[in-house]
């Protein structure tokens, strides 16, 4: 309870502190507070990023009942989000990761789902990344489609497609 007091202070240094804390003591009961905090803090500061972090930190499921919540969110939120699932490795962050890729309309949230997908080794992820990316979807300038499908493919020790190992080439 001190430390969601902490949270709550006009103390910045002492914000981010009882933040960085509640994640690396993985103290869960902070999760909807810290889900509050990420909705509304400047992407820029260093709050936004701790609480990023603090989030992907705790590991519990009980992350999934804001999921919800968390994308109907403004722009920098819905990132945010797609990047914490990204730390966790159960179907239900597949699911929620999966469903966001097709709806939504930004190109680079699209890509940090898929991001998110391929540091969970999403197999079911592969496929639907490979439909929304031939409709131009992904951001490559954020990451190559290589760079999110080849660590799915090796993780299950699936043959790279030759697609694959020619993309790269034309790099001269």
């Amino acid at each position: 309870s001190s430390l969601r007091e902490l949270m709550d202070t006009d103390n910045y240094i002492l914000q981010d502190f009882s933040i960085e804390m509640a994640g690396i003591w993985r103290e869960v009961n902070t999760i909807p507070l810290l889900v509050e905090i990420a909705r509304i803090a400047e992407p820029e500061l260093s709050v936004y990023q701790k609480t990023i972090d603090a989030l992907s930190f705790m590991q519990s499921e009980e992350i999934f009942s804001h999921a919800e919540d968390m994308f109907r969110f403004q722009e920098d939120a819905r990132v945010s989000f797609a990047e914490i699932l990204g730390h966790y490795p159960y179907d239900k962050s597949e699911e929620i990761l999966i469903k966001n890729l097709y709806k939504e309309k930004d190109r680079d949230i699209v890509t940090l789902c898929a991001w998110g997908l391929s540091n969970i080794f999403s197999l079911k992820g592969a496929e639907a990344i490979k439909e929304v990316a031939d409709k131009g979807k992904i951001n490559p300038e954020m990451i190559t489609l290589n760079e999110i499908l080849l660590p799915i493919y090796i993780y299950h020790k699936l043959p790279v497609p030759d697609w694959m190992r020619v993309e790269n080439h034309h790099h001269h």
